[in-house]
């Protein structure tokens, strides 16, 4: 982590913690190798210490996945009790065979969250015994 400070974010303050991957660290399976190549930042509720907002993106290639792919996703928090998403943003670039070459974007928004109560209500009778 570094680059640690404070800014404001939809009226809240949050600290910010860029990441990236350790210099010379070997990785020991696919996961760790696909973390040594992702880079981002993390945006943390300062008062309530919840990440709601995190950018990452390749900073190289991985499998197929090309460098320079980047994932942004923000939570909001609703009623003062619980985050949920808000806002996600994929922008996606793989590699095929022959040179060949794919980019897509997707932005994903929630909006209208609503509060609900659910109850159930249910009996269950047991057949006789002597059936």
């Amino acid at each position: 982590f570094s680059h640690a400070r404070r800014e404001q974010l939809r009226g809240r303050r949050v600290i910010v913690l860029e990441f990236e991957p350790r210099r010379g660290a070997q990785a020991r399976d696919d996961f760790e190798r696909q973390a040594g190549v992702t880079a981002g930042a993390l945006w943390i509720d300062e008062a309530l210490q919840q990440m709601i907002r995190i950018e990452t993106w390749f900073s190289d290639d991985h499998a197929r996945v090309v460098e320079g792919t980047s994932i942004r996703v923000e939570r909001i928090l609703l009623n003062d009790e619980v985050w949920l998403p808000f806002h996600i943003e994929l922008n996606f670039r793989q590699r095929f065979a022959f040179g060949n070459f794919s980019q897509w974007n997707n932005t994903i928004e929630y909006r209208d969250h609503k509060k609900f109560t659910v109850s159930t209500d249910s009996t269950i009778e047991l057949p006789d015994a002597g059936r």
